[in-house]
């Protein structure tokens, strides 16, 4: 984990944003701008209009994509509106950059993340489809 002086640090480099009912965080075939981390709300993951799955609190949007480098392959819509912390990419990566050591912690972050959401869509997949929403 990050000591408190870093954590204080990559929140500097953000900004507080509300998220509002049918905000467009992710566009399918772009590379995405930001990366945010939800804080309250809730944000749907979609493919060509099928629903992937919902990222919640505590999830970030966009981290994939900022790893990958790759156009997203998905459009993320916020659903319940809230709250998240947003960071512009170049900001982000050359903080990132600068200080390898958080990298190094965000990197794990964000591979948890990964793995949380991986492991949520694997489950609703299993799932009935009238008790996946």
């Amino acid at each position: 984990d990050l000591p408190p002086r870093k954590v204080l640090q990559v929140l500097s480099i953000g900004s507080w944003t509300p998220l509002e009912v049918g905000q467009r965080l992710i566009e399918q075939g772009k590379l995405p701008e930001t990366v945010s981390l939800i804080v309250h709300g809730k944000v749907r993951v979609t493919r060509d209009g099928r629903v992937l799955g919902d990222l919640i609190a505590g999830d970030f949007v966009g981290s994939a994509l900022i790893l990958s480098g790759i156009p997203a392959e998905v459009d993320a819509v916020t659903v319940e509106p809230g709250r998240a912390m947003r960071w512009e990419v170049g900001a982000l990566e050359r903080y990132l950059t600068a200080n390898p050591e958080t990298r190094t912690v965000m990197l794990q972050h964000v591979a948890g993340d990964l793995a949380a959401k991986v492991e949520r869509v694997t489950a609703a997949s299993s799932k009935p489809l009238d008790k996946q929403r």
